[in-house]
């Protein structure tokens, strides 16, 4: 049976080069105005990933609807494999992924000179059993980080609550494990939902409905860190992203470690070994201090709370190459995301957090 392509709702779309979180693509693009260049920039770090025999992809389904639902962003990409993934209890793996964009800008329909980032990690892991759900949310300053946040909790809730009247007839007698995943902004933004005891509660996202948590070159988990601030000078920034509508505790409210103390995460590891929450964090260490530093303070908030999770240094990268390298076969960052989601285990001691890996071949 041959891959198939549905097109859901009317959202309006954009030409096809979007906002970008790849500043230096954009200079490219914008200095060199060609998109052979541009193409031969990024074809070393990008691999496109074809749309596999037997992968259903649906577009723009709207998660949210109604007066007060945005046309366009409360939108979402599904990619469907025909014969998922079923792992050891039974249960077929499902990617959200959120983009990244500094909370600013960004967009699911990314693409610069007719790559598609965005969608090629749809087709990179839907290729691989994995059924994916690539999301839209609202962006500032139309809106707060609470209302970002909200949005994929809903999106979140929706795929919970309808993947099944999309996926595969083989896969609507089992369940769903659903793993969230985001790059820079968008790693803050899941790693929000799944701790955030409030926002579960409010989209019924309590108990085992979230089996992991992927955060990729994410940042912002402990704000209220004086250390960051030294490696990091620029709180007027982040203040622009989180001082609304918390003028002036935005650092703590906008945290994610202090989530911990209410999140019920204490009783995560009474649960069974297949319904602990897990945790991948995926950073570069050319990456800023800062945001390496807030990965390592995420790391140890979650072993003081006793859950489990693999912290990765990759040596190779950047903050936006580990972007693509999600997509990309050869590199550790989509590896670790492979044997993350197809095992469900992390098969580290709590005490061992870190490794740095240094790929082999060009970057």
């Amino acid at each position: 049976m041959g891959s198939k392509e549905q097109r859901s709702g009317t959202a309006t779309k954009y030409g096809p080069l979007r906002l970008l979180p790849l500043g230096l693509l954009l200079v490219c693009f914008a200095v060199i105005g060609c998109t052979n260049a541009v193409q031969k920039a990024v074809r070393p770090l990008y691999q496109e990933a074809e749309l596999s025999t037997g992968v259903t992809v649906v577009r723009d389904i709207p998660y949210l609807e109604g007066a007060q639902a945005d046309p366009e962003k409360h939108r979402l990409d599904l990619y469907l494999p025909e014969e998922p993934f079923i792992a050891d209890e039974g249960s077929i793996p499902v990617l959200v992924f959120t983009h990244g964009g500094s909370l600013f800008k960004g967009d699911k329909d990314l693409a610069v000179a007719g790559l598609d980032f965005y969608g090629n990690i749809g087709r990179f892991y839907s290729a691989r059993g994995i059924a994916v759900a690539v999301v839209n949310y609202r962006l500032q300053p139309l809106v707060g980080w609470r209302e970002q946040v909200e949005d994929v909790a809903a999106a979140v809730q929706w795929v919970r609550e309808n993947i099944l009247l999309y996926g595969a007839a083989s896969a609507r007698d089992r369940e769903f494990r659903i793993y969230l995943s985001g790059h820079s902004a968008g790693a803050w933004l899941v790693s929000r939902v799944s701790l955030d005891h409030e926002v579960r509660e409010r989209f019924d996202l309590t108990d085992d409905r979230i089996a992991g948590v992927i955060s990729i070159s994410g940042s912002g988990f402990e704000m209220t860190d004086q250390r960051t601030w030294e490696l990091y000078p620029k709180e007027d920034w982040w203040a622009e992203r989180f001082s609304v509508p918390e003028p002036a505790d935005w650092k703590e409210a906008a945290s994610i470690v202090p989530l911990m103390a209410t999140c019920g995460c204490a009783q995560n590891s009474r649960r069974s070994e297949d319904e602990q929450l897990r945790f991948l964090l995926l950073y570069s260490n050319q990456d800023l201090p800062a945001l390496a530093r807030q990965n390592r303070l995420l790391s140890t908030a979650l072993r003081e709370w006793g859950l489990k999770h693999r912290m990765v240094a990759v040596s190779s990268e950047s903050h936006r190459r580990t972007l693509l390298a999600m997509s990309h076969p050869q590199k550790i960052i989509a590896r670790e995301i492979l044997s993350f989601i197809h095992t469900n285990r992390l098969d580290l001691d709590l005490s061992v957090q870190e490794r740095v890996v240094e790929e082999i071949g060009g970057r």
